[in-house]
């Protein structure tokens, strides 16, 4: 009588177990890089960063070096929100929660996280480039909080880099450099547009 007892708990754990595995919404982003045979997925915001020699695919692990020098290189371009705060804002909020202030604030962030590992020498351009220029640019990158755009992107100019912009998905390039922010709640697959 004690053996079926525990069997009989232990059958019923298993199956709750299955039940609520298999009932919980999954909340994953996949990215993929564009000239390398690389592919990932995890929950969170995915950043995408590559050129023709390698390519980085990012969601929010790192060391804590690696973490203090991401803070480092933020604080040289006169950015102080930290990655972890960055990644959490961009787990919590929809891209219509955004306003004008939270994308200047946190893309720059977002997207050096994604080059945490070499790209040294366009992390800065590209920093500079969004927490110098994002005025310019607000009427475009609106289009990342415009949920008109969930199934199609724009293309525009953000100083040096080429943009592609689509609901919750900024991607930049330059030359063969790729870089790219993907919020959970985009609709966009592996790139900003592609639907």
């Amino acid at each position: 009588m004690r053996y079926l007892n525990k069997t009989t708990v232990f059958i019923f754990l298993i199956l709750l177990f299955i039940g609520v595995a298999f009932t919980l919404p999954v909340w994953s982003t996949t990215c993929k890089c564009r000239q390398h045979s690389a592919k990932a997925e995890a929950g969170g915001t995915c950043s995408r960063t590559e050129d023709r020699n390698m390519c980085t695919l990012a969601f929010s692990a790192t060391t804590e070096a690696e973490y203090k020098d991401l803070v480092r290189r933020l604080n040289r371009h006169n950015i102080y929100v930290s990655p972890h705060d960055a990644l959490d804002f961009a787990w919590q909020n929809s891209p219509e929660k955004w306003g004008e202030k939270d994308i200047g604030r946190y893309l720059a962030p977002l997207f050096i996280i994604s080059m945490k590992h070499g790209f040294s020498n366009i992390s800065d351009e590209l920093l500079r480039t969004i927490s110098k220029e994002s005025k310019k640019w607000q009427s475009d990158i609106n289009q990342f909080s415009n949920r008109n755009y969930q199934r199609r992107s724009i293309n525009s100019r953000l100083g040096s880099f080429d943009a592609t912009i689509s609901y919750g998905c900024i991607e930049l390039r330059k030359g063969d450099f790729y870089s790219m922010v993907k919020t959970r709640f985009s609709q966009a697959k592996n790139y900003c547009d592609d639907f």
